[in-house]
């Protein structure tokens, strides 16, 4: 069968497992996903806790970056926000790390920041977030940019923002929007940025595609995200790439391009690349993602029930210098995932606002040693508790956050790789 497949196999009983497949035909492979719930990797009350990422690093700990406040309920303001870090030796329980207090507090001159993207080069990190210097207006007109902090190590002290050389009090903004003629800041002709809109999304994601996956040295770290001021379109994957030994500037490589989207799920993005894949060499390192869905009038919870597969979005080999032709994505393909719930039983598809997985520092799953058939593992984690207080309240609310205890559950995913 040379079409999508999507077996699922039905849950009987606790950490039963559900199975899917997502076909790659341009392969002449498809990928077998296997999910089990495992538990809750952290709770905190009456915050946000949602958009973690985290890295599963070379001495086998998994290391979380979330942004929230400092203050529960009513207290929790932006304002008071923080990056902060928590670790696990399993990846499943994870704890707070620099006694539970943030290890950043926002990037100069930027008054909202969130969604956390961690990426080692040459020995050093990159954490970047999405951020918006104007909170006196709508998201829609807040204009969000992409802003950096590095240092040797993700622990408290060691990271630091990056700012504008020419302004020292004020972040640099690593990513942003490019005005189209006659906007405030146009500097080309060829522009079609709008010139006040919601900028650049949250739903960003970062790859440090080194020799080991067939990248560019001088090019290598690729940002895959969305920009909401494209006059054309603002729901396409965009790229961009990093310049030259220096992580913190990029230049645009290519879209926006077709992503999967749905009434729903809304625009999907990817998540992870898997590496050392089969015929890599030739079609490059595939990406999948899991989403969420959520329905105007049902928004307390946020069923987990989507996947998304990129055929190759880093599409150029840096042996040899030869560009691979585009390939259409798939999604949102509706598939069966198992979860967990806040009390701790496992569901299908349960309430899974905003999913990540588990990465290496370079933003990719390598396939565990000797495995044949090619087996990737790693974890997935999502908001389990409600979003909203009211069902009626919109999709963009989270206003659960400040009333309720908020939990991020895991879920262990298995990823084989086998002849169509």
């Amino acid at each position: 069968m040379k079409t999508l497949f999507l077996y699922l196999f039905a849950s009987a009983f606790a950490f039963a497992s559900q199975t899917f497949y997502i076909d790659a035909p341009e392969r002449g492979m498809q990928y077998q996903v296997t999910t089990t719930a495992r538990g809750i990797a952290l709770s905190l009350n009456q915050r946000w806790l949602y958009q973690p990422s985290v890295v599963k690093m070379d001495d086998g700990r998994y290391v979380m970056l979330f942004v929230t406040c400092n203050t529960p309920g009513k207290n929790c303001q932006v304002r008071d926000q923080g990056l902060y870090v928590a670790s696990s030796s399993d990846g499943v329980s994870f704890a707070l790390e620099n006694q539970g207090k943030p290890v950043l507090t926002n990037p100069p001159g930027v008054c909202d920041f969130i969604a956390p993207r961690p990426i080692q080069q040459d020995g050093a990190w990159y954490v970047y977030v999405q951020g918006t210097e104007n909170c006196t207006v709508a998201q829609s007109q807040s204009n969000a940019a992409i802003y950096v902090a590095t240092g040797q190590s993700l622990s408290a002290g060691a990271l630091y923002w990056i700012t504008d050389p020419d302004n020292p009090g004020r972040a640099k903004p690593t990513l942003q929007i490019n005005p189209r003629p006659g906007c405030p800041g146009n500097d080309d002709p060829n522009a079609k940025d709008e010139c006040v809109g919601s900028g650049i999304g949250e739903d960003h994601q970062w790859f440090n595609v080194t020799s080991a996956y067939l990248g560019t040295p001088w090019y290598s770290i690729l940002a895959l995200y969305n920009n909401w001021n494209y006059l054309p379109s603002g729901n396409g994957l965009a790229a961009a790439l990093t310049g030259d030994a220096n992580a913190t500037s990029t230049n645009y490589w290519y879209g926006p391009s077709t992503t999967p989207w749905s009434s729903d799920s809304g625009s999907l993005f990817p998540d992870v690349m898997l590496g050392g894949t089969s015929g890599m060499a030739d079609h490059g390192n595939p990406a999948i993602k899991f989403a969420d869905s959520c329905v105007e009038g049902s928004t307390r919870l946020r069923p987990l029930t989507y996947a998304g597969y990129w055929p190759d979005p880093y599409p150029y080999n840096g042996e040899t210098g030869a560009y691979r032709r585009s390939r259409r994505p798939q999604g949102p393909l509706p598939v069966a995932i198992e979860t967990i719930t806040e009390t701790g039983a496992v569901t299908v598809g349960g309430s899974g606002f905003r999913p990540r997985l588990a990465r290496n520092p370079y933003g990719f799953l390598d396939p565990e040693p000797d495995s044949d058939p090619k087996q990737w593992r790693t974890f997935l984690y999502y908001t389990v508790s409600p979003i909203n207080n009211n069902p009626s309240e919109t999709c963009n609310g989270y206003t659960a956050s400040k009333t309720t205890s908020q939990s991020i559950g895991v879920s262990e995913v298995v990823i084989t790789e086998l002849p169509r």
